[in-house]
């Protein structure tokens, strides 16, 4: 609070305005570089994506709502199951992808994408990646 936002009475005190009345607000910095949109993520609260987009190697891409995922599996030796209210199964096979099943429990991600062996090779050890996915659904899809 500057001394220039107080006001005198005519005995001159000085009177501060109520803190209700300051116009000051609290804006975090602004992250820059490649994490930004990850820490963002990692911040907001559960259900704001709708839709969980699957990214296919050839560039297709299936979406599936996330209000019809009942039941997320990991499998140790990294695999990821998610069953949906159809019987739809999406099987992921990668490696360090706890994180990822993390993100799609909580409704945080966005989208997951099918990685190529290049890719993986480039990637820290430490890092998600996917090297399959795979949809078992009951009725024929596109």
């Amino acid at each position: 609070m500057k001394d220039s936002d107080a006001t005198r009475t005519w005995a001159g005190e000085k009177v501060l305005p109520h803190p209700s009345a300051r116009r000051e607000v609290y804006e975090p910095p602004l992250a820059f570089g490649t994490g930004a949109s990850d820490a963002v993520k990692e911040a907001r609260l559960a259900i704001p994506t709708p839709m969980l987009d699957v990214i296919f190697k050839d560039g297709s891409i299936a979406s599936f709502n996330y209000s019809y995922l009942r039941r997320v599996d990991f499998k140790p030796g990294d695999s990821v199951f998610l069953t949906f209210a159809d019987a739809t199964v999406v099987a992921i096979e990668g490696r360090n992808l706890r994180r990822i099943r993390d993100q799609i429990r909580l409704h945080r991600a966005d989208e997951i994408q099918e990685g190529r062996e290049s890719e993986e090779e480039l990637k820290a050890d430490n890092e998600p990646h996917i090297r399959c996915i795979s949809i078992d659904a009951e009725e024929e899809l596109p």
